[in-house]
């Protein structure tokens, strides 16, 4: 299993800032990334490969469907 840092994930395409990252996965639109340190203040996270892909590939099949307005 790898893992991704932030600054790998725009190297993906995601470009979100770290803000609109957390808005996303507090509303479940994004995964959830994991602690990599147990910091309390201002925790290393880092998100599971695997996780960002298969968001990837949801996004890319949602291409081309309508978008309820």
């Amino acid at each position: 299993m790898r893992i991704l840092r932030y600054p790998q994930l725009a190297a993906r395409g995601i470009t979100y800032s770290r803000q609109q990252l957390r808005r996303k996965i507090a509303a479940g639109e994004f995964p959830a990334p994991i602690p990599l340190d147990n910091r309390q203040d201002h925790p290393t996270i880092a998100w599971i490969e695997h996780e960002i892909d298969a968001w990837i590939e949801k996004r890319a099949a949602l291409r081309g469907q309508k978008v309820a307005a």
